[in-house]
């Protein structure tokens, strides 16, 4: 399951991303693709291929339960989810 512990940089990535944006994880002139690929595998948190809103609702739910001093548990957060869903 993806593990990302700062909610927000997924978030900004996503926006980038949903917006046509090219993300901004290049630190240097040489294009190296490993950042984008993780930065792309973190994000897509219900590993559905793409990133999209439903990502976006995950990572939210993940960030208010680490809010509120529960540790949050990505596995447990699908399975709920997925039970909503049925």
């Amino acid at each position: 399951m993806n593990h990302m512990a700062h909610p927000h940089k997924q978030m900004i990535y996503a926006a980038d991303v949903g917006a046509g944006q090219t993300p901004d994880l290049y630190s240097s002139d040489k294009h190296d693709e490993t950042p984008e690929q993780v930065a792309r595998f973190l994000a897509d948190v219900n590993e559905g291929g793409l990133i999209n809103a439903s990502d976006a609702a995950f990572i939210l739910i993940y960030a208010a339960e680490q809010g509120t001093g529960k540790p949050p548990d990505w596995d447990v957060i699908l399975k709920k989810q997925l039970m909503m869903d049925t």
